[in-house]
């Protein structure tokens, strides 16, 4: 069981936000279950997920996204579930509280 947060309703199903993982996701109303019988630590933790994305995908500010396909396949490569972990650079938050990151190869290069 993962907390949650509807963020979208619809006929059959319903889109979630997965607060401590980050990613969005479509389940039907069956896969719902309330968090008030789950332990009080479990509604009053925070969210472990940070919302972030790449500086080079920060088109709010540039209006570009200067990505390539390589590129693209470069990033899920390095933050496939087969890897263990990753890292990344805290560039900047921004006013809409997303945080703006370089993802930082094995040899401490971005």
């Amino acid at each position: 069981m993962f907390r949650a947060v509807i963020t979208a309703i619809y006929d059959t199903n319903v889109e979630v936000h997965y607060i401590d993982y980050g990613n969005y996701e479509r389940v039907t109303y069956n896969d719902l279950h309330s968090i008030d019988d789950l332990p009080e630590i479990t509604k009053k933790h925070p969210a472990m997920g940070i919302p972030c994305l790449l500086v080079n995908v920060d088109n709010i500010n540039t209006g570009l996204n200067i990505y390539t396909d390589n590129s693209l396949l470069h990033f899920m490569n390095a933050v496939s579930c087969e890897k263990p972990f990753f890292k990344l650079k805290f560039l900047r938050k921004r006013t809409d509280n997303v945080m703006v990151v370089e993802l930082i190869d094995d040899n401490g290069n971005s």
